[in-house]
Parts: C-alpha cells; structure tokens; sequence
C-alpha cells in the first residue's frame, strides 16, 4: 500500500511539472513572438494602441520569466530578458514621440476623440516601465542623437570659446545663445516609419525611402523638403577682428583722416587689439536641403544614426563691441548632419569688413552626456582664398586667417521644461 502510494504521489507531480512546463513554453512562445515589437509613429491612436499591445506583452514576458526561472531554464531566461528589454526600449521611444504626435493632431481631432486618447495615456501605469528587480531597464542613449520627431525645436548652449587671429589676436570668452530649427513637412517622420517597417520585414519602400533589415540601412534622395534655422549668439568676434586691426593702422602719420575724431564705425577710439577682450552678438540665418535623408544601425541600439548631406545657404552680420556697426557675412556651400546640432560644414563667401573671399570650416560633436543635455566640442575655422585688399602699391595682400575652438553645454527648452516639472 505505502509503494502504490508513493507511486501515485510521483505520477501527480510529475504531470503537474509537466504542465508548469507546457505552460511556461507557452507563455515563452507568446513572449518571444517578434510581433508587437516594432514602432508605431502613424498617428497618435495607433501609437497608444502600440504601447497598450506592448504593455500587455510585458506582462506576458514577466510570467514566462518566473516560471523560467523557477523550472532553472537558463537560455529560456535570457531570451526572455532580452525580449523584455527590447519591447520596453521601444515603447520608450514611443512614449517620448506621443505628446508631439497628439499636439500635431490636436486641431483635426474631434472632442471626443481627443478625450478618448487623453484618458489612455492617463490611465498608462507611470511605473510600468521602470519598475522591475529581475530586469532594470536603461533609456536608449545614442553616441549621436537623431533628428527630433517635431518640426520645430529650440536648442539653447552654454560654455567657452578660444579665439586666435594670427598673430595679432587671442582671446577667451563665454559663448552662449539659441538655435531655433525648423523642419516642414514630413521627411523624418517618413524616415522613421521606414525604419519601423525595416525592423518587420527586411526589405520596404517607404514614401520613398529604401531601407534594407540585413545592414539596418534607410535612405531616400532628392526628395526632401529644406530645413532652416537661426542661429543667435554671444561669442568671440572671430576673423571680424582682422578687420578692426587694419582699420586701427589703416591711417597713416603722413596722410592724416579728415577728422580725427571720427570713428569710422570699425575701431573704436583708443583701441589696443592685442590687449583687448572682444565679445560679439551675431545671428545668422540658414537654409539647409539636404539631397540625401537616412539612417544606420538598429533603432533600439545607440549604435543608431540618422544621417543627411546637402547644400547649405547662409546669411548673417556680426556686431563686435563698441564697433557702431553690424558686419555682414554670407556662405554657401555643402552640409553633412546627423542631427540639428550635429554636424560640419563646408563653405565659401565673404565677411564683411574683410576685403577677399574666405572659406568657411565648422562643426561640432558631442563628446559627453551631462544632465538633460550633452557636452559639445565644436571650432570654427574661417580662411582667406582669393585676396581682395591691395596696398599702397596697388599690391594685392592677404588678410589673416581666424580660428574659434569652443565647448558648449547644449540642451533643449522641451528637455529643460520636463526636468522643471519632474521637480
């Protein structure tokens, strides 16, 4: 009687293992399911049904990881990990996308649709996403930062710049201002659509993008719309102090100017350049089409970059201390950008009091995360090609070259605005 009984109590456990089994392979199964797992940047409905549809997938993956855990299936775990990392990865991104997608909708929603989503985003858990002890989640945080999804931001910097003139001019000084970038119509929203439909199938076409799911790539041609932006700023005064330095020697003893209490609008009086500590306020503005529009690497790596190249167009003045008047500057040339303030440009055009025709060199990088922004190393280098100056002897001369060497705090006011409501 006690053998039969043990017997029997071995048979019930061994159906009950293998039905926590069954059931475990099926949760396992619905989990690791690649649907579900794609982003959504239709429209504003469809990307609250996404993170719902992942939200509930969450949960499924979180049972398949208990009872994985408790049956000591090792590889089982770390697929599902690795499944739980991946959808909440983007359902991050999804998350940081809906309230730009909903407030470009907002005018063409009825009331009650409007409502509707509203309630679904409160009724969201808040914690959903970060509240885990198996698996900690970190956000996404790319070596190079892609376009934003909205068509107008604003980028604000801080920091220090160095500026050398030759041999007759060096300075240090702060350097901060505003970017304001615009992008009409719908190219990145396009782009990363593409990239959604890339991630289901491997190969899509897209409003024109090309995208191949094997090397993770998207790209469209001459088909995209001009980006512009201004740029306003206190900064060093750059190759303009070249300029105030020839118009200081420009009068000679010999031949003296009509008024010598004149200012001619250049130099201001008792002007000593080489111990001066010059400061500028600048502004210019840009326009910026970009022939080519895509990415590389995989959306939910920070491997992932969005990349364009394109010619740019700018028109700018400069106002250098006490001088009365704004010099104008104006280039053009080419672009090659992975984001708004990622980027290196090449240009030709001409500054203003500066007599021939310059090349223009500039870019930045970020080279550190702080904060709600990123650090940015950044030079600007400005110089002379075809000479316009002639001497007394009707010689043509050249002008000095300049070179600004900064580092800037950059973030956005969205960025800056949600830290001040998290406090």
């Amino acid at each position: 009687m006690k053998t039969i009984l043990t017997l029997f109590i071995s048979i019930v456990h061994l159906l009950l293992l293998t039905s926590h089994a069954f059931a475990s392979d099926s949760l396992t199964a619905q989990c690791l399911d690649p649907m579900d797992k794609t982003l959504s940047f239709e429209s504003s409905a469809k990307v609250v049904k996404s993170i719902e549809t992942k939200q509930n997938k969450l949960s499924i993956c979180e049972k398949a990881r208990k009872m994985a855990l408790s049956l000591n299936q090792v590889e089982t775990l770390r697929e599902i990990d690795s499944a739980i990392r991946q959808l909440r990865e983007v359902t991050k991104v999804e998350l940081r996308y809906l309230p730009y997608k909903l407030e470009e909708e907002k005018a063409s929603m009825t009331f009650s649709e409007f409502t509707q989503i509203t309630s679904s985003v409160d009724a969201m858990p808040k914690d959903a996403l970060s509240e885990s002890s198996d698996t900690p989640i970190q956000p996404i945080d790319f070596l190079l930062p892609s376009f934003e999804a909205n068509s107008l931001t604003y980028q604000f910097y801080t920091g220090f710049e160095y500026t050398n003139v030759q041999d007759m001019f060096n300075d240090n000084t702060l350097r901060f201002g505003l970017q304001t970038y615009f992008k009409p119509g719908e190219s990145l929203l396009d782009l990363k659509n593409a990239v959604s439909d890339m991630r289901a199938d491997k190969f899509t076409h897209h409003e024109g993008f090309t995208c191949n799911g094997s090397t993770y790539s998207c790209g469209r041609w001459f088909k995209n719309i001009p980006h512009f932006f201004l740029n306003v700023a206190l900064t060093g005064a750059g190759e303009t102090a070249a300029g105030l330095e020839e118009s200081e020697s420009g009068t000679s003893e010999e031949e003296p100017a009509d008024d010598p209490n004149e200012n001619d609008g250049l130099s201001p009086s008792n002007h000593n350049l080489r111990d001066s500590d010059l400061t500028a306020v600048e502004f210019d503005l840009a326009i910026y089409y970009p022939f080519y529009l895509g990415s590389r690497g995989d959306p939910l790596s920070k491997h992932y970059q969005e990349i364009s190249f394109g010619l740019i167009s700018t028109y700018g003045a400069r106002k250098v201390d006490d001088i009365d008047n704004f010099q104008q500057r104006y280039y053009g040339g080419l672009r090659f950008a992975f984001n708004e303030e990622t980027f290196l440009d090449l240009m030709y055009g001409k500054s203003e009091p500066l007599k021939g025709r310059r090349l223009q060199l500039r870019g930045q990088l970020p080279v550190y995360t702080l904060g709600e922004g990123r650090v940015f190393l950044g030079a600007i280098a400005n110089i002379e090609v075809a000479r316009g100056k002639r001497n007394d002897e009707g010689e043509l001369v050249s002008q000095p070259d300049s070179i600004q060497v900064y580092l800037t705090w950059q973030t956005t006011f969205d960025q800056l605005f949600r830290k001040g409501a998290k406090e």
